[in-house]
């Protein structure tokens, strides 16, 4: 069931449209993900959900009934954003309850909620802690069950985990998405980390210049991104120039070989191949026909990347090591793609 709508949906700041008519519509339960770089206009699209800022045109509907107007504090939702803003005066307990004592729940029921939400997050008995006391990480914690005390109907947070280090970050994420299918509380997240959308989200939104460039499962987005632009910020890729000679089919070089595609594709002239879908092969075992020259091999353990010239283009592959460990550069290699990875992109 849908459960959050918003309807082209605009925000300008003098002659600098921000926000350029977006549409979105967020299903109950879900977790989705805002993705997009520096001043893609995804946390001003957060802060117009949030009633924080208010849209130059469009709506924002939830559940049915049109929230566009309704102030901040009359949306019931939890916030959490990078500078988490727990009051330094009080304790943890007294932090997480705070929205609750000022709805004038009794003392022994706050007691009770907060003890339970500690326990959600996984920080039992820390109620008489000052917050000075607490790791970032736990801090975070603290914050996100400060959010969550008032049982909100949706969930914001922008860039949350940006400020922890690189291990309890990741760690993190995995919390906080294993959290939000345990609560079933519908999320929207803002990040400009491709990897952590890729962890936590059910539903990625990509942003650039103000405006949704694709909508999609993570799979989707990046095994069929929609243009350049999203192949290009999503992981890494390979964009070749090619030219195509019948649906489905392309020219690189000398070679034809044929490409995912869909109806809305067939007039591309870009294919998207990730690292991981070039297959090296010995010149001669080529099947596409392909030879590339190794020009630089960077072994990182897990992988050997190996980027080679073919065609006038620099093409980059992700090997095993048990294979192509002892790989250097001046040789030529063979190069193929596994079946149905080369996608073409739309104009």
């Amino acid at each position: 069931m849908i459960g959050l709508e918003v309807a082209n949906l605009s925000k300008s700041f003098g002659a600098g449209k921000v926000v350029d008519d977006v549409s979105l519509s967020i299903e109950d339960g879900k977790f989705v993900c805002f993705l997009g770089p520096s001043g893609c206009g995804k946390t001003t699209l957060l802060r117009m959900i949030a009633g924080l800022e208010q849209p130059t045109s469009g709506s924002i509907i939830l559940n049915g009934r049109d929230i566009t107007g309704t102030p901040t504090h009359a949306r019931n939702f939890g916030m959490v954003f990078q500078a988490l803003a727990l009051f330094p005066h009080l304790n943890v307990g007294q932090n997480i309850g705070y929205s609750l004592r000022l709805r004038n729940m009794e003392q022994k029921f706050r007691r009770e909620r907060v003890s339970e939400l500690l326990d959600l997050v996984a920080l039992p008995g820390v109620e008489d802690r000052s917050v000075n006391q607490l790791s970032g990480g736990q801090r975070q914690r603290v914050a996100i069950a400060r959010a969550l005390a008032q049982e909100p109907r949706l969930f914001l947070m922008d860039e949350p985990l940006s400020a922890l280090d690189a291990k309890l970050r990741d760690h993190m994420q995995v919390e906080l998405r294993q959290l939000q299918q345990k609560l079933k509380i519908t999320t929207v997240f803002v990040t400009h980390d491709q990897r952590e959308a890729m962890t936590i989200a059910d539903t990625i939104v990509v942003m650039s210049e103000g405006k949704v460039q694709q909508v999609g499962s993570p799979v989707d987005i990046y095994r069929r991104p929609a243009n350049k632009f999203v192949a290009n910020f999503i992981g890494q890729s390979n964009l070749i120039d090619v030219e195509q000679v019948a649906p489905g089919t392309v020219r690189f070089g000398e070679t034809t070989f044929p490409v995912a595609s869909n109806e809305n594709q067939l007039e591309g002239t870009t294919l998207c191949v990730r690292p991981e879908d070039v297959i090296l092969t010995a010149p001669g075992d080529s099947a596409s026909g392909l030879i590339g020259d190794v020009s630089f091999v960077r072994d990182v353990g897990s992988s050997v990347e190996v980027w080679l010239q073919c065609n006038g283009r620099e093409i980059l592959a992700t090997a095993s090591p048990a294979r192509w460990a002892e790989i250097s550069g001046n040789e030529r290699l063979g190069i193929d793609f596994s079946a149905n990875s080369a996608t073409l992109l739309a104009s």
